[in-house]
């Protein structure tokens, strides 16, 4: 069911299953058609949309974000790039403070060099 209340446009699943949409390529717009919101395309890149502006794309070797990615923690299993600079609070190296690793290795060095 596709309808308008006197104030929203809305799409309504009124049966049993699933609502599809099914097209080789989806290119969600904002009402003018002038900035794209959403762009998906079968066996290709999904691409989300902020004010105009690609935020986040997914490809067949993973996602990349532009901008700024804020989150509550961040879990890496494998290598990690770091073009730039890394600003962190804490580090921890196996449940070890860093800076007590390093003070660790350190003092290792020093006695090993006599």
């Amino acid at each position: 069911e596709i309808r308008h209340n006197g104030n929203h446009s809305l799409i309504k699943d009124t049966g049993t299953g699933q609502l599809r949409i099914s097209s080789d390529v989806i290119h969600l717009m904002n009402s003018d058609n002038s900035e794209t919101i959403f762009k998906g395309t079968e066996n290709d890149s999904r691409q989300l949309y902020y004010d105009n502006a690609k935020k986040l794309e997914t490809s067949s070797t993973g996602v990349t974000v532009t901008g700024e990615v804020d989150a509550t923690s961040l879990d890496i299993s494998g290598d990690a790039d770091i073009d730039g600079t890394l600003e962190a609070d804490a580090i921890t190296v196996n449940g070890t403070a860093l800076n007590t690793v390093i003070a660790d290795e350190a003092t290792a060095l020093a006695i090993a060099l006599g």
